[in-house]
């Protein structure tokens, strides 16, 4: 099964993955980065404008995906 790593930039905040996840395919990948996206916006507070960004590469250090996403909370008026 292939190697996807998941390397994550938040602000100036950047963490290289270095163990991987043992993936069946890039739709397997698609669905791990739709819910580390879910769990970043979960901790996103109200007032709060939180970047993230999601580079996923393969074993050989490809990059297969590439995402980023901005939470722009705001309390109603």
């Amino acid at each position: 099964m292939p190697k996807f790593y998941f390397d994550t930039q938040e602000g100036d905040d950047v963490l290289i993955d270095r163990e991987g996840l043992d993936l069946p395919d890039l739709e397997a990948v698609k669905d791990e980065v739709a819910l580390a996206l879910a769990d970043f916006a979960r901790g996103v507070l109200p007032g709060a404008r939180r970047q993230l960004t999601i580079k996923v590469r393969d074993a050989q250090s490809r990059r297969v995906l590439s995402t980023a996403v901005i939470f722009d909370v705001k309390p109603p008026p």
